[in-house]
């Protein structure tokens, strides 16, 4: 049984950089995205008012996607993945 605590706690902290490196996996697909949309509002040539207020609404929109699919990835992780392991191991 110490044995399979042991494995349990090690499967758990690697779960959880997993879901760490997942996590900046994505923040960096959506700084990426949104600097698609936001960096053009620096340049030389002056977009109309209403480009740069929709570039500035879709760079501010995907950070806010990524962090609504932050959080429901790690509730699907904290709450379904982790605990079915404890359970396949006979503690909660």
């Amino acid at each position: 049984m110490e044995e399979n605590i042991k494995k349990d706690k090690i499967y758990t902290l690697l779960s959880l950089y997993a879901l760490i490196i997942i996590a900046w996996i994505l923040f960096l697909i959506a700084l990426y995205f949104s600097s698609l949309a936001i960096i053009p509002l620096f340049s030389e040539k002056k977009p109309s008012l209403i480009i740069s207020i929709l570039q500035l609404f879709i760079g501010v929109s995907i950070i806010t996607l990524w962090l609504i699919i932050w959080r429901k990835l790690a509730k699907i992780w904290m709450f379904k993945i982790l605990p079915k392991r404890s359970e396949k191991n006979g503690y909660k």
